[in-house]
């Protein structure tokens, strides 16, 4: 394959993933009609900063990274993890204006994303027989986590939290809220039409297409 025909399978992929996540976004939307979050006042302790991030916290951080890098990175994680001492007072400095300023470095934003099969033995000639998967840098991961680490407290924390959440949380999975969803439908028996229809589209959505659930735009 010429760099020619590379370019237009690349080309066609990120034509194909970005109508995708336009139309599951716009389906949800109308399946909600109208309104895809009620409007809920929040409550709690507000967080207006977050705080400063030390060299032990990356040095933790950083020894807990399996030994695989990103193309997007400019060192090989096995030589950033060998001299983690000497990185980490760095990245720290880093994520710490990072979080004053309120600005994420537009490099960090950057990944390589990768096509992969869905199934083995699927026709590779179809593009919907594809998942995207994105590869960040590995600082803007560390970054990430720094800030979780602070945001995750607050928002655990919050009368609003919802204790269903379970994408995303330790110990909880996609398929428990998804199961969670089932017996919900099962137990209740009087629902309306329309939301019947809707919690059998979420609980189908989960299951078949998790990863399109992020806006093209951030």
């Amino acid at each position: 394959m010429n760099d020619s025909e590379c370019a237009t399978m690349a080309s066609n992929f990120c034509s194909f993933f970005f109508g995708k996540v336009k139309r599951i976004r716009t389906s949800v939307k109308n399946a909600c009609h109208g309104q895809l979050f009620p409007t809920i006042m929040f409550s709690g302790q507000s967080l207006s900063s977050f705080g400063t991030v030390t060299s032990g916290e990356v040095l933790k951080l950083i020894t807990k990274l399996p030994n695989k890098s990103s193309p997007l990175d400019v060192l090989h994680t096995s030589l950033l993890k060998s001299c983690a001492d000497i990185f980490a007072p760095i990245i720290a400095h880093l994520a710490n204006l990072s979080f004053k300023q309120g600005r994420f470095p537009t490099e960090f934003k950057l990944a390589q994303v990768l096509p992969l099969l869905k199934k083995a033995g699927a026709d590779r000639s179809q593009l919907v027989n594809y998942r995207p998967i994105s590869n960040l840098s590995t600082i803007s991961k560390l970054i990430e986590r720094l800030a979780l680490c602070r945001l995750r407290p607050h928002l655990l924390s919050s009368g609003n939290f919802n204790p269903l959440q379970s994408a995303y949380r330790n110990g909880h999975s996609t398929e428990c809220i998804a199961l969670c969803f089932r017996q919900y439908l099962q137990i209740n028996r009087q629902l309306t039409a329309n939301n019947r229809c809707l919690l059998g589209y979420i609980l189908s959505f989960q299951y078949h297409q998790p990863q399109y659930t992020v806006a093209e735009t951030v």
